[in-house]
């Protein structure tokens, strides 16, 4: 099992809430309503981390304000630690952005705001707390070997343990560990208690991305969205096997048909930008169209939705529902009297709908036969 590489690298500081920064290319921004983050070298300036602030303030999946209240309440506890790494400002000042713990410090920084700002009149054990929070500070120099430690570090908490992240960012993390670290897929899996085959899928599902990405066309929608898209082709046999997929190249080989596939999941212009599979689940609805060329001519007709196509799909054998109408009838002329002399009025509005419904299909069937 590799070890950690910045297990020794680490130590406790208390370090003032103002010398430290958010991070905006956290992994849980990255792919939020299109975000793709911004170059590390304007991570410090006074814009990105107002936009980063208010991004993580505004996105309701976030619950920044139970955060904000659990912190008001019991002030910033030591035991979930909070980790930085230094870095130069655009002055050159040291301070300090956060590898694991954004959503805290982004809570302290608003809490803060709002005590000055006279909002809010934090109780003094509060303020001590946040305006000097013990961190545990990164050692790491080098901005891009820094960054893959924070990869690993935020791995290890948020992909099997606390606040998950989504599908795409738990897949880059394990990529990082892979293609930068070195990692065995056993050494990723044991470093973040989850299964080999988590980890094989993974980055299956990245190769499948990789090769969108690489399309003149289609390259540009290769992202967090259309991920669990493919994440989903990948788990259904019938999907993946009309797409030709391979696990030794890590990509598909029908060219036609992954293409019809890429237009399924990417804005339709006759749809208003909505895609004709509107949501990854609907992936799961494809193995019906797959094997129907009616079905499968209406999804590639531009306008046209799963939905549409699933209602073509050739019925399958119809229900026998004779059977239980006739143990309807038997029930109905076995009721005992007691029964009837004191049937409630749920039991009566029971028998009404059998009647109505009853009287409906007759009246349908004799409509047909004319």
């Amino acid at each position: 099992m590799t070890t950690p590489r910045f297990i020794d690298r680490v130590e406790e500081q208390s370090i003032p809430l103002s010398k430290i920064l958010l991070d905006p290319n956290n992994p849980r921004l990255i792919g939020l309503e299109g975000y793709e983050g911004v170059p590390e070298s304007r991570a410090t300036e006074e814009n990105v981390q107002i936009n980063t602030l208010n991004r993580l303030n505004d996105y309701r999946a976030f619950d920044q304000e139970s955060l904000r209240s659990s912190i008001e309440k019991s002030s910033l506890l030591p035991i979930d630690r909070i980790v930085v790494r230094p870095v130069k400002d655009l002055g050159g000042e040291n301070v300090f952005i956060v590898v694991e713990g954004n959503r805290r410090i982004a809570a302290c920084k608003t809490l803060m705001q709002q005590h000055l700002n006279g909002e809010k009149t934090l109780d003094p054990h509060v303020l001590e707390s946040i305006e000097n929070p013990s961190v545990l500070v990164l050692a790491q120099p080098d901005a891009a070997e820094a960054r893959l430690d924070q990869w690993v570090i935020q791995g290890i908490r948020h992909i099997s343990g606390i606040r998950p992240w989504g599908a795409y960012q738990a897949a880059k993390t394990i990529e990082a560990m892979i293609t930068k670290l070195g990692y065995t897929e056993g050494d990723v899996a044991g470093a973040l208690s989850i299964s080999v085959q988590r980890v094989r899928r993974s980055m299956r599902v990245l190769g499948a991305l990789q090769q969108m990405s690489e399309t003149e066309y289609y390259g540009e929608f290769a992202g967090p969205e259309t991920y669990t898209y493919f994440d989903e082709a990948l788990k259904r046999p019938a999907v993946r096997s009309w797409l030709g997929w391979s696990n030794e190249q890590m990509a598909f080989d029908e060219d036609e048909k992954l293409e019809q596939f890429y237009i399924w999941i990417t804005p339709d212009d006759e749809l208003d930008g909505r895609r004709r599979i509107p949501v990854a689940e609907g992936i799961r609805k494809l193995d019906s169209v797959l094997k129907d060329s009616a079905a499968l001519d209406v999804l590639n007709q531009p306008g046209n939705t799963i939905d549409d196509a699933l209602r073509v799909v050739a019925p399958q054998t119809p229900p026998d529902w004779t059977e239980p109408l006739q143990r309807a009838i038997k029930a109905l002329d076995t009721v005992p009297i007691s029964d009837l002399e004191n049937m409630s009025d749920e039991n009566l509005e029971l028998i009404t709908k059998l009647i109505t419904l009853g009287e409906r299909r007759k009246k349908q069937a004799t409509t047909f036969k004319a």
